[in-house]
């Protein structure tokens, strides 16, 4: 059996093992075309080795001379000896030769062979094996289906252990390549077997090589080679001849373990030495037996196959082990043209270069081209399109070598068309009139021309043929500032596209109205007293430390809140900090909060918050002061990576004028808390880091490193002992003073408790001020004078409140002239978090126990309330309050946002949410349907808002959880009734008369229903099918099913006639969140119903009601959920507006918390103006 291959070593030793084959199954990578040796009977080995050598000599047309060696060359000389890459040229023989040998030993006959084609044999054998064999092959097919065509002749002799083998013209060929042989073999072979060939090897694209080689080698047994030596010249017809010389390779082929291949060339020579590692290359650039040069070959495998092109021979002394590198890794999902793409570096290493000593790089390629200029792990966007073949490499350089990894592909989408804007405002405000033109194009390919329209846009807008859109912004606006959204659509009805552009347009108008009742800080520093709003007044400015800001002031003695920031904060993650300043020479302060991804600025009450700084790590705590007295403060700050527990703080100081660079930025690893004051003898003030250091301001220059860390829990600034000078405080449980002058610790302060706050005030108008010192754990408030011997007193205590102190504040906080301290507690613990105010009076303290507002911990809309006197009130319902641990309350605000909660209601054990106003007794007042819930008793009932009586309940059987409320006339009296539904019935009851007018029952779970009372009375349920009833008779008959399982639904006018259609909210999969939401609208024809439109939202829609400002092509107001990607990142709702087909025409600002089914109550006002309510998990809001 012949195996054809293109390695020379491996060509040659397969020959002369088991007479006729052996070796490993290697093909040849190149095609054979030659003419055969004619008429071999009786011929010596010496006739046939001229005829075969005069062919090749005579087809020969390459380079004769010697060649220059370079890299490419040497590569492809190993390659042409070692190659021994499978292809489809293996296993060829001589088939059916068996059929043909007569009994004398001659051998004549023609064999068709298995896939076409024939040979013909001619020769004769002796018994022993000696003989002669002619093969003319005639398009001679395999069952690989490759081809051959040509003559081979073989001679053996047993006598000798001689065998020749002639090749003339001999061509092989298969749909992949194609490669011809001329010339011959000689082997002989005792224990150590000698080759002597002549081969030209040409290809279809007419490459030539002459391999002229002499091998010996130690017979071996399944390839591998005890000792395998060969010389003579390889001669490539485009380059000339290079010598070859390869001494005691051992080992399997190319993977040997011992020996060296020289190759050498005209000017100089190179060497692959082998060795059971990595072979090593040599270049001896002038010939002077020494090599220059030298390099690792970290894949021999590689080399050989031409696959290796990155080597790099450097000087000897320099030449140090490669790194290993693997391949990048991406992790994002179906990334396009529009965006950066990122990998993450795979893993390397150096056996001998320490591991920040290496440099690390990628190559990225489109369509097999390297993409010059980028060699970060992140490829811009615009770079590749769909379709192109995206691919990136990791590349490790240890200064000597670099290595390449295997690529990454990565697939990329087809892009959402992109709409280009020109000629937009940078800004707009109300009742702008602005022309501009935008344009849909394919990112994919920006040169196609787009057939997509303009199909949905703000009221007033119109395009021309050239895409000029004219449009006057609103004059009114529900919030501050609202985007409008503009969306074209394409006309392909196979394959439908969307794209949108927003504009965000400004009003004059003030915030809307937003309230949450009292709320406390969970650490330090989230407490001012000031004047913020101009009144000439003081107010509590203070946090709940996630995302609500917030003001308090006292009605009679007890907290309320007159303020609250109704937008989510522009800079992202928790609220870590706030401050008060005053740039602008108002009479009111502004309110700055530092969160965990930035700064903002809220510069009065009613404009939006502004973006001063973003961080690309996370606040821990910071310090604001005009350091300069420039008129415009600066901020140092503590960052660090909160999700890697070892990652180090970083203090860093920005301007507020320039804050794209800061300051001063240095390494602290150990500190906490940051504070300016004026802690020595200059007029400069000093910043102090907790864990012992103070820098100059002015220099930024270190003034003292202490030897003791100031206050692991806090440090405060104060003057303590009246010199004018303020000491540093620091709180490590226990309170330590140190001198900045003295540079020295002067006094310490042992508590038997735990020390949650320190603050301190001039309590008694004299030099000095005095520190008040908060326990925890159920301890006492401390207050302390601290005399000329550096001692302190106690001037009074009082026990807390609570198991703990948060953030404790001195100020006049209810302006009466005298302080008070003010502090949050409970905040450790499951009860209520409250608002702590304590009078202070020189040396007496009394906490005001009985002025403790409480905490309201959700909120539901209930809608507006018509009280006596023609008054009117929003109504919000508290299924819990005091931190889970107390029952449902009611809130009545009035238009000004101003409110008192209400007692327990209920203790609302189910944590029901459902409630809705409406006039049930026809008493011309409105009442509440409101869930009155004991621990055995669940029920709902009709309450009195003016006194919070209970006129009716309606019980529920205690194991059902109440689903949702609504209120409509559905007996045509006049009066409004109420309907609820729990998991498996809606219940229609007529609250005036005390009568139950029908109800209607599901065997699966109720999501959701929706009346209709006009000529009939309809009503649709939700469940897992969607069921259509009309009243008949006292009792609600079922029309038709669809088995369609709509989260929300609501009847409403999808199109211009008179007929209601449904709006069915689906969420197309509960593994993958509301972002799957679409909205479904069924028109309902002779009772049954008929689907006339889908569209996928692209939101998390919790809530969505009907507007009432039209009456036909009535839009849909969505309520949505974002934000809180990670468990502990503040979560966002937006309001947006949608025409009747659910595409998008304005969204409100990011506001804040979660909210919930039933969370909006929508109404025209007596002037026809759209209102508002809208509850989230932690804020009630009037919008109007």
């Amino acid at each position: 059996m012949i195996k054809f291959k293109q390695s020379s070593i491996a060509f040659a030793l397969s020959l002369v093992l088991a007479g006729c084959g052996g070796g490993s199954d290697s093909p040849s990578k190149e095609s054979v075309a030659s003419e055969t040796l004619t008429n071999p009977k009786g011929k010596t080995f010496s006739e046939l080795d001229t005829a075969a050598n005069s062919l090749l000599k005579s087809r020969y047309t390459g380079l004769d001379n010697n060649s220059e060696i370079n890299l490419e060359l040497v590569q492809k000389t190993v390659t042409h000896l070692l190659d021994d890459s499978a292809s489809s040229f293996t296993d060829f023989d001589f088939p059916g030769i068996q059929n043909h040998i007569k009994s004398n030993g001659s051998i004549e006959g023609t064999e068709r062979c298995d896939n076409g084609g024939t040979v013909i044999y001619s020769g004769s054998a002796s018994e022993s094996g000696s003989g002669i064999i002619s093969a003319k092959f005639i398009n001679c097919a395999n069952y690989d289906y490759a081809t051959i065509t040509g003559n081979i002749t073989v001679k053996s002799s047993v006598e000798t252990n001689e065998i020749g083998i002639y090749f003339d013209a001999l061509e092989m060929s298969d749909r992949r390549e194609q490669q011809k042989l001329t010339g011959s073999f000689k082997a002989t072979q005792t224990d150590t077997v000698y080759v002597t060939q002549n081969i030209l090897l040409e290809d279809k694209n007419g490459s030539q090589v002459v391999s002229q080689l002499s091998v010996e080698g130690l017979k071996y047994d399944d390839g591998y080679n005890q000792s395998l030596s060969l010389s003579g010249t390889v001669k490539f017809g485009d380059s000339g001849i290079v010598t070859v010389d390869a001494t005691d390779l051992k080992g399997y082929s190319p993977s040997f373990l011992e020996g060296d291949i020289k190759i050498s060339g005209i000017n100089s020579s190179a060497t692959i030495s082998f060795n059971d590692t990595y072979p090593v290359f040599y270049q001896d650039v002038d010939l002077d037996n020494e090599n220059d040069l030298g390099a690792y070959i970290m894949s021999i495998r590689d080399y050989v196959a031409g696959n290796y092109t990155d080597l790099n021979p450097v000087p000897l002394n320099i030449l140090s082990l490669p790194p290993s590198v693997s391949s990048p890794y991406f992790y994002g999902n179906s990334p396009d043209t529009t965006m950066p793409i990122t990998v993450e570096g795979g893993s390397y290493s150096d056996p001998d270069t320490a591991i920040e000593d290496l440099v690390v790089s990628f190559e990225w390629y489109v369509n097999d081209e390297l993409v010059e200029g980028q060699y970060t792990n992140t490829l811009p966007a615009g770079v590749a399109v769909f379709g192109d073949v995206l691919e990136v490499a990791m590349k490790v350089s240890d200064g000597a070598n670099s290595v390449l990894s295997y690529r990454t592909s990565i697939t990329l989408a087809d892009a959402p068309n992109q709409i280009e804007i020109s000629g937009l405002p940078d800004t707009l405000s109300a009742n702008q009139h602005v022309v501009f033109t935008a344009k849909v194009v394919d990112p994919d390919n920006k040169l196609e021309t787009s057939t997509s329209a303009l199909t949905s846009a703000p009221a007033g807008a119109t395009i021309d043929e050239n895409g000029q859109i004219s449009w006057t912004t609103p004059s009114e606006m529900l919030f501050s500032s609202q985007d409008y959204f503009f969306t074209f659509s394409s006309a392909d009805e196979q394959n439908p596209s969307e794209a949108s552009f927003t504009v965000t347009v400004n009003s004059p108008g003030s915030l809307p109205i937003a309230r949450s009742g009292i709320e406390v800080p969970k650490k330090s520093n989230n407490i001012l007293i000031n004047d913020f709003d101009g009144d000439d007044k003081n107010e509590i400015l203070t946090t709940d430390h996630f995302n609500r800001v917030m003001l308090i002031t006292y009605n009679n003695g007890t907290p309320e809140q007159k303020w609250l920031y109704p937008y989510a904060l522009p800079t992202e993650g928790r609220i870590k900090q706030v401050f008060a300043v005053n740039t602008d020479d108002d009479s009111e302060k502004e309110i700055y909060v530092l969160t965990e991804n930035g700064l903002s600025v809220i510069d009065n009450l009613n404009s939006e918050a502004r973006k001063l700084l973003t961080f690309e790590e996370d606040a821990v705590s910071g310090a604001l002061e005009d350091t300069n007295n420039d008129g415009i403060p600066e901020l140092a700050v503590f960052l660090t990576n909160e999700k890697h527990s070892n990652s180090t703080n970083t203090l860093a100081i920005y301007s507020l004028e320039k804050p794209q660079q800061p300051l001063f930025e240095t390494n602290s690893d150990n500190a906490h808390t940051v504070r300016f004051g004026n802690v020595d003898t200059d007029e400069n003030l000093e910043l102090i880091v907790s864990s012992g250091l103070v820098y100059d301001t002015a220099t930024w220059e270190n003034e003292w490193l202490s030897g003791y860390s100031f206050g692991y829990n806090d440090i405060i600034t104060a003057d303590i002992n009246g010199d004018g000078i303020e000491e540093i405080i620091g709180n490590n449980n226990g309170v330590t003073v140190y001198s900045v002058v003295d540079k020295a610790q002067i006094a310490n302060l042992d508590s038997q408790y735990n020390n949650c706050q320190i603050t301190a005030a001039n309590l008694d108008n004299d030099v000095s001020d005095e520190l008040i010192v908060g326990n925890c754990h159920w301890g006492k408030v401390h207050a302390y004078n601290f005399d000329s011997g550096n001692t302190f007193t106690e001037i009074w205590n009082v026990d807390v409140i609570d198991n703990d102190t948060v953030s404790t504040q001195v100020g006049d906080s209810d302006n009466d002239g005298k302080l008070e301290l003010v502090w949050g507690a409970g905040v450790y613990h499951s009860g209520a978090d409250e608002l702590i105010t304590a009078d202070i009076d020189g040396e007496s303290f009394s906490i005001r126990q009985d002025k403790i507002a409480p905490q309201l911990d959700r909120f539901v809309s209930a809608g507006w309330a018509k009280k006596a006197g023609n008054t009117e009130k929003a109504v919000f319902f508290v299924p819990r309050s005091n931190s889970g641990s107390g029952g449902g309350r009611i809130v009545q605000m009035d238009k000004n946002g101003q409110f008192t909660p209400s007692d327990e209601v209920s203790t609302n054990w189910n944590n029901d949410q459902s409630v809705i106003t409406a006039d049930f007794n026809n008493d011309g007042l409105s009442e509440l349907l409101v869930p009155d819930t004991a621990l055995y008793n669940t029920s709902l009932a009709i309450m009195d808002l003016s006194t919070y009586d209970i006129s009716y309940q309606l019980p529920i059987d205690s194991n059902d959880a109440l689903i949702s409320v609504g209120a409509a006339d559905v007996n045509g009296d006049n009066v409004a009734d109420a309907i609820y539904s729990t998991h498996n019935y809606v219940k229609v009851v007529d609250v005036y008369n005390q009568s139950l007018i029908s109800n209607f029952s599901v065997s699966d779970h109720l999501n959701d229903f929706s009346i209709a009372a006009n000529s009939s009375v309809d009503m649709v349920v939700a469940s897992n099918s969607l069921n259509l009833l009309t009243l008949t008779d006292g009792s609600f008959a079922k029309n038709d099913t669809i088995e369609k399982a709509c989260m929300q639904v609501e009847y409403f006018n999808f199109d211009s006639d008179a007929a209601l259609e449904v709006a069915c909210l689906y969420q197309e999969s509960i593994f993958y969140g509301g972002d799957t939401t679409s909205l479904i609208v069924y028109e309902i024809n002779d009772g049954k119903f008929e689907q006339v439109h889908q569209k996928q939202l692209n939101v998390n829609v919790i809530d969505f009601v009907v507007s009432p400002v039209t009456e036909s092509n009535q839009e849909l107001i969505l309520v949505t959920q974002g934000g809180g990607d990670e468990w502990d990142e503040p979560t966002h709702a937006n309001i947006i507006f949608t025409d009747s087909f659910g595409s998008k025409i304005s969204r409100s600002p990011d506001l804040l918390g979660s909210p919930s089914k039933d969370a909006l109550k929508v109404r025209l006002d007596d002037k026809g103006k759209l209102n508002l309510l809208l509850s989230t998990s932690v804020a009630m809001y009037q919008i109007h």
